[in-house]
């Protein structure tokens, strides 16, 4: 199973074309290298003799015969040639930059053993961790996102991947995972949190993919903890390495649940900055703010993904004064 185009598998190569299939995954090898973006640009640079920045066919075709261990017809060549050109020159000036390349090239990185991206995708089926998935896939095959995020950007080489593309980056690294829609959204809030950010460098993305997934694992550890006091009839008493989040819980049921009726709905107010009678991810980020003016990013992240995970019954994605109440009920 390959990444795909337009969320459509890409066809395999004929099978009397191996030697080029071959050296399409020796070239993704070389150009789409995680983290290492100035080694892949120097790879570039030894294919573009003339030094301008792209490769044209000659310098593609000399780049191609080159690849060391791989020993190609002019048939292969040419099928070569006219799937770089065909997946990778967007503009279509016939010739490819290390951006365009890197797109066409990403299909061909390695994805992880079957055995073990079933062993991923079964803990994503039982723990509904999207980005612990995510994470586990990255370890399996640290090229495979850095190289979704390559195909489906529209920008140059090393430019942010738009957030609003999260969707198809995990479509494209779970391929046939059921996910369903309003988690990645979560996922995307999660990422942002109030900052209000529309893209992130690859690498970056990477690096709060792996904290969001722990912020779920911390979150589930919460939601546990709650449910065996509910289930005993005593008071929630959490754990106190879950990062201040049960200092936050309280805080905030001191806040929200104190009083009747106008108290709680003024206080629920106060924190709908947008007046929609629902709290979103980055609202409540700021209604934590402002019950803890020092809470960390990691405590926001976890109490988000806690609220995100019991809190929002309906999973609409946004979170009612109801749902504040039920859910911070355990903590008066």
């Amino acid at each position: 199973m390959r990444l795909t185009e337009g969320g459509k598998e890409r066809p395999e190569m004929a099978e009397d074309s191996i030697g080029a299939e071959m050296a399409l995954c020796r070239l993704a090898e070389t150009l789409v290298q995680p983290g290492n973006t100035a080694a892949a640009a120097s790879a570039f640079q030894q294919y573009d003799t003339s030094g301008d920045g792209y490769l044209d066919v000659g310098e593609l075709c000399k780049a191609l015969r080159s690849l060391p261990g791989v020993q190609l017809s002019g048939h292969e060549v040419r099928l070569l040639l006219a799937y770089l050109f065909h997946y990778g020159d967007k503009d279509k000036d016939l010739r490819l930059s290390v951006a365009e390349l890197q797109s066409s090239l990403a299909p061909f990185v390695p994805r992880p053993k079957e055995e073990e991206l079933q062993r991923a995708v079964s803990a994503y089926n039982a723990n509904h961790n999207l980005p612990a998935l995510l994470r586990n896939i990255h370890k399996l095959q640290p090229a495979l996102l850095p190289a979704a995020c390559t195909q489906l950007s529209v920008a140059e080489a090393a430019s942010p991947f738009q957030l609003e593309s999260l969707g198809a980056l995990v479509t494209a690294a779970a391929p046939g995972v059921a996910v369903p829609p309003i988690e990645v959204e979560q996922l995307r809030q999660l990422l942002v949190l109030d900052t209000g950010a529309t893209a992130m460098l690859p690498s970056d993305l990477v690096t709060q993919i792996g904290l969001c997934a722990d912020a779920y694992k911390r979150a589930a550890a919460i939601s546990r903890m709650v449910s065996e006091a509910k289930s005993q009839n005593v008071p929630v008493q959490l754990d106190t390495d879950l990062g201040g989040a049960e200092i936050v819980l309280q805080r905030l049921s001191d806040i929200l649940v104190e009083g009747q009726g106008q108290q709680i709905s003024e206080a629920f107010k106060h924190f709908d900055k947008d007046g929609s009678g629902y709290l979103d991810g980055p609202e409540f980020c700021g209604a934590l703010r402002q019950v803890q003016a020092m809470i960390t990013v990691d405590e926001v992240r976890t109490m988000l993904a806690y609220i995100q995970t019991d809190a929002d019954k309906d999973v609409n994605g946004r979170i009612s004064l109801e749902e504040v109440q039920a859910i911070l009920q355990p903590f008066q």
